[in-house]
């Protein structure tokens, strides 16, 4: 099967790749879901990407064995087939075999049956078929151990159970359009995204953002305030807000990020700032530092450049959350206006010294 998901100019402006250097960066296309999924004669499952301008990558790449994460994703349980497959669909499946809306196409009469007891899904459209981590893959646009991991959190356990901070991101009228879940696997963090739906009158969970516009972090308090921090994460928000900084005018600082982290950073979010004074707080790596300075050129359009300062050096430290675990408040404030030579904050504490009369 053939078929044209890309053009070679598309493919430049998401991946910054000519066409010599695509062949090496089949790992980023697969990420950004350029690799496709389709059935091989020997029911494993291949990827490769298809009809790129008459481009083809290398051979298609055959998936390992369905088994990771001590569990044999071949030999589950129908009712853990039936979690995994719920979860993802956002739809009950109350029968053994169940027809539902296609999620990899613009599905309107259903044409994808999904078998409980075999764990195995087919959409007669996209003539694709097989079981959870293909259909994982496909569905999320990860590798084989990244979709390991997505399955393992819905079927062998509640992730209500493993995640250590989750984040809300609201709309303009303060509604949770999703989550963000931050899960600690030994030093290391890795995030995953839920959204609510409504099924039969009960509220769930579905672990995906398809058809989900993504929002600004506090995007109320963006919307509502003058004075804004953009930070590169979430708890780094949070740290800062935490705080209850003001501005020099006395108004209380907004604190937002975008989601997923450095690079993440997209177009529409930035008309939020019209006209705004911005502080960017970046994070002390190269990676930090690009993003900082992507959010400002892109925040520029909409506001005075000299009303956008970023600060990405922290004494040692890689972010603003380490400055502020071993600093005051008012430290804090003092340091980023020593860096940056601005006046950035508030200082009542200097308004309430006792003043003598003679």
């Amino acid at each position: 099967m053939i078929v044209v998901v890309r053009s070679n100019a598309q493919i430049t402006e998401d991946t910054g790749l000519d066409d010599s250097s695509i062949r090496a960066a089949r790992p980023r296309l697969v990420a950004k879901k350029f690799i496709l999924l389709h059935p091989a004669p020997n029911r494993e499952y291949a990827y490769t990407l298809c009809g790129v301008d008459g481009l083809t990558l290398d051979p298609p790449v055959h998936a390992a064995p369905n088994r990771t994460y001590g569990l044999d994703f071949n030999h589950c349980t129908p009712e853990q087939y039936r979690l995994y497959y719920e979860t993802r669909l956002g739809c009950k499946l109350d029968k053994d075999q169940n027809n539902v809306a296609c999620p990899f196409h613009d599905d309107h009469t259903p044409s994808m049956g999904v078998i409980i007891s075999e764990g195995r899904f087919k959409c007669h459209v996209c003539e694709i078929d097989g079981g959870m981590v293909p259909f994982e893959m496909r569905f999320s646009g990860c590798g084989k151990a990244e979709a390991g991991r997505n399955i393992s959190q819905i079927i062998k356990g509640s992730i209500e159970e493993t995640y250590e901070a989750k984040y809300d991101y609201l709309d303009e009228s303060s509604t949770v359009v999703y989550q963000i879940l931050r899960m600690a696997r030994g030093n290391k963090h890795r995030f995953t995204a839920r959204r609510p739906v409504l099924i039969k009158g009960m509220v769930k969970w579905v672990y995906n953002l398809h058809g989900i516009p993504k929002l600004l972090y506090h995007l109320p308090d963006v919307i509502a305030r003058q004075w804004i921090i953009v930070t590169e994460g979430e708890k780094d928000a949070d740290n800062v807000d935490a705080l209850a900084l003001l501005a020099p005018d006395g108004s209380r600082y907004a604190t937002t990020c975008n989601p997923f982290g450095a690079g993440k950073w997209r177009s529409e979010f930035s008309p939020y700032f019209h006209r705004k004074k911005v502080l960017i707080l970046g994070d002390n790596d190269s990676a930090g530092k690009a993003h900082a300075e992507s959010v400002q050129r892109s925040i520029s359009l909409y506001t005075f450049s000299k009303d956008i300062t970023v600060l990405t050096d922290w004494n040692g430290g890689n972010d603003v959350s380490d400055y502020i675990q071993s600093h005051t408040p008012p430290e804090l404030a003092i340091y980023i206006e020593q860096q940056t030579f601005q006046h950035w904050f508030s200082h009542p504490q200097e308004s309430l010294e006792p003043v003598l009369e003679a």
